[in-house]
C-alpha cells in the first residue's frame, strides 16, 4: 500500500474520531458557550474536509495538474475553517471578559 494511500485512511479515521467527540462536546456544553462549541464542531470539520481533500490530491495527483488543484481547494477549505474559528475565539473572549477574565 502506498504512503499517501495510508495517510489518507489514518487521517479520515482520526478526522472522524475528532468530529465524533466535538460533536458530544457540543451536546453537553453549557449555554454560555453553546455557539461557540457548534462554530468549533463546523471548523473541525471544514478542517477534516480540507485535510482529505489535500491528502486525496497526493494520493490520485500523481504529479499532474490535479494534485495542484485538490491542494489548493484543500488549503482554501481549511483556510475557511480558521477563519470561523478565530471569529468565535474573539466572541469567546468577550464572554470571559464578562467573568473577569483577560
Amino acid at each position: 500500500m502506498e504512503t499517501s494511500t495510508l495517510f489518507l485512511l489514518e487521517l479520515t479515521v482520526l478526522g472522524i474520531m475528532y468530529c465524533v467527540i466535538s460533536f458530544l462536546e457540543y451536546r453537553l456544553a453549557h449555554d454560555e458557550v453553546k455557539e461557540f462549541s457548534k462554530f468549533k464542531l463546523i471548523s473541525l470539520v471544514s478542517f477534516v474536509v480540507g485535510i482529505i481533500i489535500h491528502t486525496l490530491g497526493d494520493v490520485i495527483g500523481g504529479g499532474r495538474p490535479l494534485e495542484m488543484q485538490l491542494e489548493t481547494v484543500g488549503h482554501l477549505i481549511i483556510m475557511i475553517g480558521t477563519i470561523i474559528l478565530i471569529k468565535q475565539s474573539l466572541s469567546l473572549s468577550k464572554i470571559a471578559e464578562e467573568y473577569g477574565y483577560g
